[in-house]
């Protein structure tokens, strides 16, 4: 009976640890594509040039705006303090419904998706670099759209839209994306 309960007792514990396995392999790896995602919007800044009236002094900050809440925007906060082109990244979680006007980038979490249009639409003509993983984003007027194809991260860029805001992409950043252009229509 003893050797019965300790047989038990063993397998139940196996039981419960490969259980847990795949869950901690599932959330390491929503981990790590979360960050890899802010690594993207990282480098979606680093390969963009802003007006030159559009970001101040060189001693201001490059405002990084999150509205609304997801998974990735709580991993954006990371990006507060890294530098591009000596500029420090501040992140800035927005409550309320107005943009500042001074944000550089802006995330629009998926929580949004009601409303994203209309942020969109109030922005055109700021030099504000929008980004989002809301499907149909960048058709919408987004410049920078994130999406998952075939197991890997990919992303759309409205060069339109870009364009409107007075940015521009670099041609290496263009050059991994699936590129929007009104340019290219006959």
């Amino acid at each position: 009976m003893k050797r019965l309960a300790t047989s038990l007792l063993i397998l139940t514990s196996l039981w419960l640890v490969i259980g847990t396995v795949p869950v901690a392999i599932a959330q390491n790896t929503l981990e790590k594509e979360r960050l890899l995602k802010a690594v993207f919007i990282y480098n979606f800044a680093k390969f963009t040039r802003w007006p030159e009236n559009a970001l101040g002094t060189e001693d201001e900050s490059l405002n990084l705006c999150v509205v609304g809440r997801d998974e990735l925007a709580i991993s954006l906060e990371q990006l507060g303090g890294k530098m591009i082109k000596r500029r420090s990244i501040a992140v800035d979680l927005l409550h309320g419904s107005k943009i500042p006007s001074r944000c550089h980038l802006l995330y629009i979490a998926t929580s949004e998706r009601g409303r994203y249009k209309k942020i969109i639409k109030a922005l055109k003509g700021s030099a504000i670099l929008t980004i989002s993983e809301l499907s149909g984003f960048s058709r919408s007027g987004g410049v920078v759209e994130l999406y998952r194809e075939k197991e890997k991260l990919r992303f759309i860029i409205n060069l339109d839209a870009a364009r409107g805001a007075g940015l521009i992409i670099s041609s290496r950043l263009l050059g991994l994306a699936t590129v929007l252009s009104n340019e290219d229509e006959p």
